[in-house]
C-alpha cells in the first residue's frame, strides 16, 4: 500500500473517530426537532390550502422546499444514529450517558414524527405505495411505545431518589402520545378499513397514557424551582396530548362520517369523535398554554440552558396544537397565535446553534490567548 494511501486512510479513521465522539441522544434531539419543526410548516400549510378566508392565504415554493429538505435532514439523523451508536459501542469503552430506555423513547419519539411528516413530503399517488410499509412500521414502533410506557411506572419506583430526580420522566410516556398522532396522519394513505381500525388504536393509545402523562408532567412541574429538569418538557406532553385528541377527531369526521355511534346515541360517531377532540383540545392547549406563560416567568430566575429537545420540541408541539385549535374552532385570534409562534420557534431553531457556535469561539479564542506564546532560537541557544 503506498504511503498516500495510508495516510488517506489514516485521515479517514480520524475523521470517523470524531463523528462517533459526536454520536450521542443530541443526533435524535436534533432530529426530532428539525422533523417537528417541518410539520409545523406543512400543517400550517395544508391548513391555509383549506381555508377559503383570505386570512388563511399562505405559501410559496421556496417554503415547500425549507419544509421538504429539514424533514430529510431529520430523517438522515434519525437513520445514522442506530447504526453509528452500536458501532461507538464496539469501538468505544465510555459508557453511556443516558439509559437506554430515555434513548429508545426518543428513538420512537422521532419514527412517530417522521411518520407523519412523510404524509406530506410524498405526491398522494405515490405515498399509497408505501402505505402498507408504514402501517407495519407505525405498528411496531406503537409496541415498543407502549412496552416503554408499561415500564414507566415500576422503573420510577424502583428508582433510587437521588437518580429519579434527574429523569425526565415525562418523555417516556411522548411515544404513545406521538403515535396517536401519526396514527390520524397515516390514516389519510389508507383504505376506510383500514384507517377505521388505526384510529381506533390511536384512541386506544391516547388514553392509555393521559392519566400517566399529566400525572408525571406535574411532576416534572414541581421540580421546576430545583433547576433539575427542563423548563419547557412537561409543555411537549400537555401540547402532544391536546393536538393529537384534536388531529383524531379532525380524521374521525372523514373516516367514520357514515358511522352511527351507540344505541342510545344514535348520532353520526364521526361528529362525535369530532365534538370530543374539539372541547378536549381546548381543554388541554388552555393548559399547556398556561404552563407556556409561567415557564417563561420561571425562567427569568432559572436561566436554564436552552436545548434542541428542551426548547425546540416543545414550541413546535405547542404550536401545532394552536394550529389544529384554529383550524377546529375556525378562530382568527389562535391563527395569529400560531404565526407568532412560528417565529418564535424560528428564533429558537436558529438561536441555539447560533449560541453554541459563539460559546465555543469564545472559548477556543480564550483557550489561544492563555496559551504562551511560541519561543524560537536566540543568538545565545545557537
Amino acid at each position: 500500500m503506498s504511503e498516500w494511501m495510508v495516510k488517506r486512510l489514516r485521515a479517514g479513521l480520524s475523521c470517523l473517530g470524531q463523528l462517533l465522539d459526536t454520536v450521542d441522544t443530541r443526533w435524535l434531539e436534533i432530529g426530532i426537532s428539525l422533523n417537528a419543526y417541518a410539520l409545523v410548516w406543512r400543517t400550517y400549510k395544508d391548513f391555509n390550502a383549506d381555508a377559503e378566508s383570505s386570512l388563511f392565504s399562505s405559501s410559496n415554493e421556496w417554503l415547500i422546499l425549507g419544509t421538504t429538505l429539514l424533514s430529510y435532514i431529520g430523517l438522515l439523523l434519525l437513520l445514522l444514529f442506530p447504526a453509528l451508536l452500536l458501532l461507538k459501542r464496539i469501538l468505544r469503552s465510555n459508557p453511556p450517558t443516558e439509559t437506554p430506555l430515555y434513548t429508545t423513547s426518543l428513538l420512537v419519539v422521532g419514527v412517530h414524527t417522521a411518520l407523519s411528516n412523510y404524509t406530506g413530503l410524498v405526491d398522494i399517488v405515490v405515498a399509497p405505495l408505501f402505505s402498507d410499509l408504514m402501517l407495519r412500521l407505525w405498528h411496531w414502533s406503537a409496541m415498543i411505545s407502549a412496552g416503554i410506557a408499561a415500564l414507566a411506572f415500576p422503573l420510577y419506583i424502583a428508582t433510587p431518589l437521588p437518580q429519579r430526580v434527574q429523569t425526565r420522566w415525562s418523555v417516556l410516556f411522548l411515544p404513545s402520545i406521538v403515535a396517536s398522532a401519526s396514527a390520524s396522519d397515516i390514516t389519510l394513505l389508507l383504505e376506510p378499513r383500514k384507517a377505521s381500525s388505526l384510529l381506533s388504536l390511536g384512541y386506544v393509545f391516547w388514553g392509555m397514557v393521559i392519566i400517566p402523562a399529566i400525572s408525571f408532567a406535574v411532576v416534572d412541574i414541581r421540580r421546576q424551582l430545583t433547576g433539575s429538569v427542563q423548563l419547557f418538557m412537561p409543555l411537549a406532553v400537555v401540547s402532544q396530548l391536546a393536538m393529537s385528541v384534536m388531529a383524531l377527531g379532525i380524521q374521525s369526521r372523514r373516516v367514520w362520517a357514515d358511522s352511527v355511534g351507540p344505541a342510545n346515541a344514535p348520532l353520526l360517531l364521526g361528529e362525535m369523535a369530532m365534538a370530543a377532540g374539539a372541547i378536549l383540545g381546548l381543554i388541554l392547549w388552555a393548559a399547556a398554554a398556561a404552563w407556556f406563560v409561567n415557564a417563561h416567568v420561571v425562567a427569568i430566575w432559572l436561566r436554564p440552558r436552552a436545548d434542541w429537545l428542551s426548547t425546540v420540541y416543545p414550541v413546535a408541539s405547542f404550536t401545532l396544537a394552536t394550529i389544529y385549535l384554529a383550524r377546529i374552532w375556525a378562530s382568527s385570534t389562535a391563527l395569529l397565535s400560531a404565526r407568532v409562534l412560528i417565529a418564535y420557534v424560528t428564533t429558537a431553531l436558529l438561536a441555539i446553534p447560533t449560541a453554541r457556535l459563539t460559546r465555543r469561539l469564545t472559548r477556543s479564542a480564550r483557550s489561544s490567548d492563555d496559551q504562551p506564546p511560541a519561543t524560537y532560537g536566540t543568538m545565545e541557544s545557537v
